[in-house]
């Protein structure tokens, strides 16, 4: 049988025509999308085959090569965030405090840096190269001529991609700052004639009682008697007349000064400065029948046993005066009169406990400067006190009559002997108004340091206590006024510039109505220390208008707000 046979070249005309639409129809498929994404090859070769192709099983990828969801390949950019300081925190000059941070995606090391502005130059110290372990021990360092400063922390990246600052500044400080009682609290006594007012001379302390000096008579005061209305009748005071040690008064001495309290060993002492302040004796041939005699006893310091103020002994120091005393943590003793300087002397305490006899050594003594570093000269210093820390040296001075310009409050630096600090008479936080002469004559007396900020003594706060005499031609009047740190919390001023009656706001206070404080609608001006805020409203019970200050404004009705303040609120800085 003659069969049909394709010509050779129409044969592979087709199967090339076959061949060529293949692929076309590949391609096809392929810009068709999605609808014919998921066809295999099986599937295309099989529309254009005669034959039965049998089932194939697709091939999985490799998971390496699998699409994966975006997020996953994602990478958070490197970031750094400071917890520690975060603002408000105190540190001193010399210690050594922990920085902390913590840090996401951050490779390499970090750089800290403490600079005064976030958006300009100013940069205080800057350590490079840090590891980023997420805290860094920092030493701070001297401060030099500052005494505080308030920074921010940064921590960055070394090349600066992340970088976070602390949330507030922070305050570094020298050790003393906390010691430094330069906000005037209040009075009290305030204008008592009492008991102890007439002539007092000095105050000092134990945990449990006051000492007072008059001119001739020593006083041990419980601090559950209120010193307003102390008198030699009040139960537990003890009263000892300067007239009736004849170790004393036999050898001429008629003036006792300010004092202070040690204890050695369990032993309570009470150190009093002694003169010879001199006498009227009879004279008729004097005008009228007296003539005065100047003191022959050389000054003096005087131990007592301050359990039941019995004299113990007395030793002269080469003194020209002494009007006051006091007494640092190590025994050491300082003494001053008219002059430049302080004297200082290392007393045996031991050979006092055991032999009842006051002797010392000589030290260098302390050459007194204003805050430039020129030498002071203090006129009729009447009282001084050293801070638990022994860093500083407070003194006061004045006199009933005349003028001077050192008259008032002094504090210096023991280690360097220069003045950091100065009160004012009438204005300011570290106010210490007395008034010499006509018609008031009133004059600083004697000071001393306890904290009373806990409220353990009734009608009394702060940690500075200074007395002022008033003297009358009958009995004197007696003020002591009280002073706490500017660290400690705000104070509301009656008047502009921190003067007048002070109100002290506690931390977390919140005073919904001042009208019970007496003070509604009566503050001019308000103090503010470092990181602290103060929310003041118009209306009693936090209402009305209100402004919320983070510093000092030393006149509010230049604000719009002076006398116009009726409750408050008192933020404290954070502490972390």
């Amino acid at each position: 049988m003659k069969t049909f046979e394709i010509p050779f070249s129409l044969e592979k005309l087709i199967k090339g025509l076959l061949k060529i639409s293949k692929y076309f129809l590949v391609i096809f498929v392929l810009m068709v999308g999605s609808n014919y994404s998921s066809l295999t090859q099986k599937t295309l070769f099989a529309q254009i085959s005669t034959q039965k192709a049998s089932p194939v099983k697709p091939v999985e990828q490799p998971k390496q090569f699998q699409t994966q969801p975006k997020s996953q390949f994602q990478v958070s950019p490197p970031s750094v965030k400071v917890t520690y300081p975060n603002g408000g925190e105190i540190w001193e000059e010399g210690k050594t405090y922990t920085i902390r941070w913590s840090s996401e995606n951050l490779r390499g090391n970090v750089q800290i840096q403490l600079c005064w502005s976030l958006t300009g130059p100013g940069g205080l110290h800057t350590i490079s190269n840090v590891p980023n372990t997420g805290s860094y021990n920092f030493t701070v360092p001297k401060l030099g001529e500052q005494v505080e400063i308030a920074p921010y922390l940064i921590i960055s990246s070394m090349d600066g991609r992340a970088k976070d600052a602390s949330d507030n500044v922070f305050t570094i400080r020298r050790p003393w700052v906390s010691e430094m009682y330069n906000v005037y609290v209040a009075e009290h006594p305030k204008a008592r004639k009492i008991d102890w007012s007439d002539e007092a001379q000095g105050i000092a302390h134990d945990k449990d009682y006051w000492y007072i000096t008059q001119k001739g008579t020593s006083w041990k005061i419980p601090v559950s008697v209120d010193l307003a209305d102390a008198r030699r009748t009040s139960p537990g005071v003890r009263v000892i007349d300067l007239k009736d040690i004849p170790q004393l008064q036999g050898q001429g001495y008629n003036h006792l000064g300010d004092l202070d309290y040690y204890e050695f060993r369990g032993q309570g002492y009470l150190l009093i400065p002694i003169e010879d302040h001199g006498r009227w004796v009879p004279d008729p041939s004097a005008p009228n029948g007296y003539r005065f005699e100047k003191g022959k006893a050389p000054p003096a310091i005087a131990v007592f046993d301050a359990a039941n103020l019995g004299y113990i002994n007395h030793a002269t120091f080469g003194l020209t005066g002494a009007p006051w005393c006091a007494i640092d943590s190590q025994g050491v003793v300082y003494i001053s009169n008219t002059g430049a300087s302080v004297l200082r002397f290392m007393v045996y305490w031991e050979t006092l406990r055991k032999d009842r006899k006051l002797t010392f050594d000589t030290l260098s003594p302390i050459r007194l400067q204003d805050e430039s570093g020129k030498q002071v000269f203090i006129d009729t210093p009447q009282g001084g006190a050293i801070s638990p820390s022994g860093n500083l040296l407070y003194l006061v001075a004045g006199y009933a009559e005349g003028s001077h310009p050192s008259w008032g409050i002094h504090v210096f630096d023991l280690r360097t002997g220069r003045r950091i600090g100065r009160s004012q008479s009438g204005s300011g936080p570290f106010n210490y108004e007395f008034h010499p002469g006509w018609s008031k004559y009133e004059e600083p007396e004697g000071m001393t340091i306890w904290d009373l900020d806990d409220g353990r003594v009734r009608g009394m706060a702060g940690k500075l206590h200074v007395l002022m005499l008033d003297n009358d031609p009958r009995q004197d009047d007696i003020y002591l006024k009280h002073y706490t740190t500017s660290a400690i919390y705000p104070v509301l001023y009656e008047h502009a510039n921190f003067g007048g009656r002070p109100l002290p706001l506690r931390a977390g206070m919140q005073l919904q109505n001042l009208a019970i404080y007496d003070f509604n609608d009566k503050a001019s001006s308000i103090w503010i220390p470092n990181g602290w805020t103060v929310e003041i409203y118009e209306h009693a019970e936090f209402k009305g208008a209100s402004l919320r200050k983070t510093v000092p404004v030393a006149n509010l009705h230049s604000e719009g707000w002076g006398d116009r303040i009726s409750s408050v609120r008192v933020v404290p800085p954070t502490r972390r």
